[in-house]
């Protein structure tokens, strides 16, 4: 198996849309362990037919590579694995981007890659946010903050590291099948508010 990057940063839209599939969502995560197609289809109970293109999508993305082939009955079986263990937009994308359109088409691409797996947990069963003393069970968060540069930058420090130290952990489970996977969606802003009285409001 390929030694799996820590991450991989999504440099550019058509990439980010690329993801935003929830099937392919379920391939890249299936994917951090090397697999064929027919393993995939096998174990998502779908002909092998219907994955080729998305496989084939993200491999000319380059969130997957071909790690290993070999012949099987006369024809070349690829084996696949995931480059990285996560996937981040790259900042660069909405810091250089002068194209309003663009922009929006870059957040509603993020934000319905969250929107699909959480709904994608919610009928699974995995997910029920009424249960408000389970977050372990999902859970919806919006805050607004009033902080100052120092504040705000010390904020998001001490959030890193917490994020740092479970990712951690995360890479220590990984190869555990029956260990949860979790996912976390940010956003961290200053607000542009033309009555400075709305900010803060809930």
């Amino acid at each position: 198996m390929a030694e799996l990057q820590e991450e991989f940063k999504i440099a550019d839209l058509e990439s980010l849309k690329a993801i935003t599939n929830p099937l392919r969502l379920q391939l890249l995560e299936r994917l951090k362990r090397a697999q064929t197609v027919k393993e995939l289809a096998a174990a998502l109970d779908m002909p092998p037919t219907k994955l080729y293109y998305h496989v084939n999508l993200l491999e000319e993305k380059g969130f997957i590579q071909v790690v290993d082939t070999q012949i099987v009955s006369g024809i070349i079986e690829k084996r696949y694995q995931a480059v990285a263990r996560q996937y981040h937009i790259d900042e660069k994308m909405l810091a250089t981007s002068e194209d309003e359109g663009q922009i929006a088409a870059l957040l509603r691409s993020f934000f319905t890659m969250a929107q699909r797996e959480l709904e994608q947990s919610i009928r699974a069963g995995l997910v029920d946010l009424k249960e408000k003393g389970k977050p372990h069970k999902g859970s919806l968060l919006r805050a607004k903050l009033h902080l100052s540069e120092d504040q705000a930058r010390a904020f998001y420090g001490r959030f890193e590291d917490l994020l740092q130290e479970y990712n951690t952990l995360s890479r220590e489970n990984e190869a555990d099948p029956q260990i949860q996977l979790y996912a976390l969606t940010l956003a961290y802003f200053p607000v542009y508010s033309p009555d400075e009285s709305v900010i803060g409001s809930q």
